[in-house]
């Protein structure tokens, strides 16, 4: 059993000590330590004082670089609304280029038959032209050769 208080007396002087100890440090602390820790405080106030400004200045920042990305997305909404709507108007118009040129081939092949008549006649005029020139000297040899029978005026011109 004396094993056992003598262990309880040297917890206590080891407590009584770690208590001194702690006591003088704290004393150190508040009497003699702290005009030196205001002094380092003061010192670093500056560093601090710049610190906090660059943290300002990097917040407004962040804050700026936001709303300029908000406004490009915006911006961005805004142009892609507008190349949608321009190639939805594309595609329509497109259709209606090919809607027309089917309605057009209709057409052509529609007036095939009389397109190919009027060519027709029209390389056949040249010949009716000459035809009627033939005719008409015919007439005029005609008349002439009457006139010169009835003894008309005008014979033999």
């Amino acid at each position: 059993m004396s094993f056992l208080v003598q262990m309880i007396v040297a917890g206590v002087l080891l407590a009584t000590v770690m208590g001194g100890i702690y006591a003088a440090w704290n004393g150190f602390k508040d009497r003699i330590g702290a005009p030196y820790a205001e002094a380092q405080r003061l010192a670093d106030q500056s560093i601090v004082d710049k610190a906090n400004a660059a943290t300002r200045a990097a917040e407004a920042a962040a804050e700026g670089a936001r709303t300029d990305t908000a406004a490009c997305h915006a911006s961005a909404a805004t142009q892609s609304k507008a190349v949608d709507d321009w190639k939805a108007r594309s595609d329509a118009n497109a259709k209606a280029a090919r809607e027309a040129k089917a309605q057009a081939q209709r057409e052509a092949s529609a007036a095939a038959p009389k397109i190919a008549e009027l060519q027709a006649r029209a390389a056949a005029a040249p010949k009716l032209q000459t035809c009627e020139e033939e005719l008409g000297k015919a007439k005029a040899v005609l008349q002439d050769s009457l006139r010169a029978r009835r003894g008309l005026p005008g014979a033999g011109k």
